[in-house]
């Protein structure tokens, strides 16, 4: 998704990162055929609970930091198309450029 949106939108209008919680160990052979950037929470900054996600959240925010939208990768399989055209459009709208 990141490659189409990159390709579509050159800009860089929108950016996808992964975070892993703290203490959970990412399966490095899950993520071998993605090209995204991964960060690991640490028991110091605590992000995953200061932002309330619940396992498998697409957490959206809009271009002044703010936290604009939520879509849960569990009850929303992007195998499905309408679901990954779904989170596409989200993205673009919060995003600005829909």
């Amino acid at each position: 998704m990141q490659a189409m949106l990159h390709a579509d939108y050159p800009e860089g209008e929108i950016s996808i990162l992964g975070i892993d919680g703290f203490g959970s160990v990412v399966n490095q052979a899950v993520f071998s055929d993605i090209d995204l950037p991964w960060l690991q929470d640490i028991g110091e900054e605590s992000l995953w609970n200061g932002w309330e996600v619940t396992y498998r959240d697409v957490i959206i925010y809009n271009q002044d930091g703010i936290r604009a939208g939520v879509f849960n990768l569990t009850e929303h399989n992007l195998q499905d198309p309408d679901e990954f055209v779904a989170l596409t459009e989200l993205l673009l709208s919060i995003a600005g450029v829909n």
